[in-house]
C-alpha cells in the first residue's frame, strides 16, 4: 500500500512537471528558497552541480507540501548538463548503495526527455518513512543549465494515515 501512494506521488509530480511546462522554471519559482544549507550525505550529488538559490516550481511545491503536510526540506542545484543525463545519473542501483529504495523504474518519465524529469526514493529512518524526490528541469533560454530540486519529507504518518 504504501509502495503505491509513492507511486501516485510520484505519477501527481510528474504530470504537475509537465503540465506546468518542465522549462518554465524560471516563471514558476517562488522566491529564492532552500531549507538546508547542504545535500544529504545520503544523497549522491550530481558531479557538475553547483548549488543554487532557487525555489521549486509553486505547483510543485504546492503538491510536495499537501503530500508532506509542509515537512520536507528542500535544496536546489544547477548544472549545465542535459536532463537525460541526471536522470540516469540517479540509477536505482546508486541510490540502493546509499541506503534508498524505489519502485521498478526509480525515475518517472522519459529518460530521452530533454525537458527533465523526476526521481522518487524512499528508506526507513528508525521508524520514520522518509520520501526523497528529486526534480530535474531544463531552464528557459536564453540559460542552457537545468536545475535539479532535492526535497526530502518525513512521509511515515502522510503515507499511512488518511487526513480527515
Amino acid at each position: 500500500m504504501k509502495r503505491f501512494r509513492v507511486m501516485q506521488m510520484a505519477a501527481v509530480l510528474f504530470c504537475v512537471a509537465i503540465l506546468s511546462g518542465c522549462g518554465a522554471v524560471r516563471s514558476l519559482v517562488g522566491p529564492a528558497s532552500g531549507t538546508v544549507a547542504n545535500l544529504w550525505p545520503d544523497v549522491p550529488a550530481y558531479p557538475t552541480a553547483s548549488k543554487a538559490d532557487l525555489g521549486m516550481p509553486v505547483p510543485v511545491q504546492l503538491l510536495l507540501q499537501s503530500a508532506t503536510g509542509g515537512r520536507f526540506d528542500l535544496i536546489a542545484f544547477t548544472t549545465p548538463r542535459a536532463p537525460p543525463e541526471i536522470v540516469a545519473f540517479y540509477t536505482i542501483d546508486r541510490m540502493r548503495q546509499m541506503g534508498w529504495a524505489a519502485n521498478s523504474t526509480g525515475c518517472v518519465g522519459d529518460k530521452n526527455s530533454p525537458d527533465g524529469g523526476i526521481c522518487i526514493f524512499t528508506r526507513k529512518e528508525g521508524p520514520k518513512d522518509i520520501t526523497l524526490a528529486i526534480v530535474i528541469s531544463k531552464d528557459d533560454p536564453p540559460s542552457r543549465n537545468t536545475s535539479i530540486y532535492y526535497a526530502r519529507a518525513d512521509t511515515t504518518l502522510s503515507l499511512s494515515t488518511p487526513k480527515p
